[in-house]
């Protein structure tokens, strides 16, 4: 098990120009009656081949093991 820490900053304008860390960046370009439709932009963060994981997670005590070849 890991905890992710990240950081949860979230800019709007005027509800139709959104950024976040979690959600990306987006436009609503349908923003009527409750309906919200629009594109969508996202970084992935993926596994680090050295460390394994994310760039935000915390893992304390936790080793790596690598099988050697003899």
């Amino acid at each position: 098990m890991a905890l992710s820490i990240f950081p949860d900053l979230r800019i709007n304008y005027k509800d139709v120009i959104f950024a976040s860390i979690p959600d990306g960046l987006g436009w609503n370009v349908v923003n009527h009656d409750g309906w919200k439709a629009g594109p969508l932009a996202k970084l992935r963060f993926g596994r680090d081949e050295e460390r394994g994981g994310s760039p935000f997670s915390l893992q304390a005590g936790a080793t790596r093991y690598a099988a050697s070849a003899t």
